[in-house]
């Protein structure tokens, strides 16, 4: 499991089996992270972990939970908190529906309510303090453009994605004396590419110790807030 030493940062994707999440976790692995793949389907969560393991020489560990289930997502936020490998996490898993919401079921719309807010702020909650004491991170929530509207028969789903882009925006504002540590991103405003431009890659160059030959972009860093690792980062080519 992904909590394991490793000198790679640690990614997490959510909603990572197809669509955007899928697309996601290639990009991060071709950029040397290693993956924390989460959404329901077992199956196809371990096929893609063992595809792009296999491409990208990275390990990519699956773990089905459903997220719009208390006990999914709580288990996961749990994890998350205890794990300083997290550079990344995206919050993509969610979902749509279409009709007025007088004839939709309950059961379906209380889900979507659960995927799309109380998850994202869990989950993010979760991984919040570590980052603030690294001083380093990023959090993508994919929102959507619907988050500017309203829509007929789409109430609940404009008004999730609305939150979701809110609570990113208000979350950067927190997190702005950090300048460019830690950001938090919501994906309706911001290209992937440029999100996690300026995080810091894996190198495969290794040093026996920081000194004045150390590699690492912010020397000073490494030796006065981390303990000296053997593997030092740079920032990844554009």
């Amino acid at each position: 499991m992904t909590n394991s030493p490793s000198s790679r940062p640690l990614a997490v994707v959510t909603g990572a089996s197809a669509g955007l999440g899928r697309e996601f976790a290639r990009q991060l692995a071709e950029r040397g992270f290693d993956l924390l793949l989460v959404a329901r389907d077992h199956e196809r969560l371990k096929s893609l972990g063992s595809e792009l393991s296999l491409q990208y020489g990275i390990t990519a560990d699956a773990w089905p939970a459903d997220l719009s289930r208390d006990d999914g997502m709580r288990t996961l936020a749990e994890f998350l908190a205890q794990n300083e490998r997290v550079l990344l996490l995206i919050n993509n898993a969610g979902f749509g529906t279409k009709g007025k919401l007088a004839t939709r079921p309950v059961a379906e719309q209380a889900t979507m309510l659960e995927l799309h807010v109380m998850a994202p702020m869990l989950l993010t909650r979760a991984v919040l303090p570590g980052m603030i004491a690294r001083r380093e991170g990023r959090i993508i929530n994919v929102a959507s453009v619907a988050s500017f509207t309203a829509s007929p028969g789409n109430v609940n789903y404009c008004a999730t994605k609305a939150y979701e882009r809110v609570f990113m925006e208000g979350l950067a504002m927190e997190l702005s004396h950090l300048r460019e540590d830690l950001v938090a991103f919501h994906r309706c405003q911001y290209d992937f590419g440029a999100a996690i431009r300026p995080l810091r890659r894996p190198t495969r160059h290794e040093e026996p110790s920081c000194n004045s030959q150390c590699n690492d972009p912010e020397p000073n860093r490494c030796q006065t807030q981390r303990a000296c690792r053997t593997t030092h980062y740079q920032p990844p080519q554009t």
